[in-house]
């Protein structure tokens, strides 16, 4: 999946959706992360794990930041992140 880089993200992102095991989120995130920080700089992948920590961290106010981060320029990888994040968590609170 590594070797497939960004073309393999839809079909990663479509399963961790479909709310795999505890396992395999945690090796899909992995993958992910490896092939998405591979053409960014340091600045950019920080931001992006900025984005991964406040949805881990999933609270109000993390939630909040996010909504603020997805405001952005609306191409931007980072607004997209944001947004993500906030659809995962979304969906996370309604599977609750």
């Amino acid at each position: 999946m590594e070797k497939l880089g960004e073309l393999a993200h839809p079909a990663l992102r479509k399963t961790l959706a479909n709310k795999p095991t505890v396992e395999t989120r945690r090796r899909i995130e992995q993958v992910l992360e490896t092939t998405e920080l591979e053409n960014t700089t340091p600045a950019q992948r920080q931001a992006l794990r900025a984005v991964g920590v406040l949805e881990r961290i999933g609270t109000a106010d993390a939630q909040r930041v996010l909504k603020s981060l997805a405001m952005g320029a609306t191409e931007a990888r980072f607004t997209q992140e944001a947004k993500a994040a906030l659809q995962r968590l979304d969906k996370h609170h309604d599977g609750r």
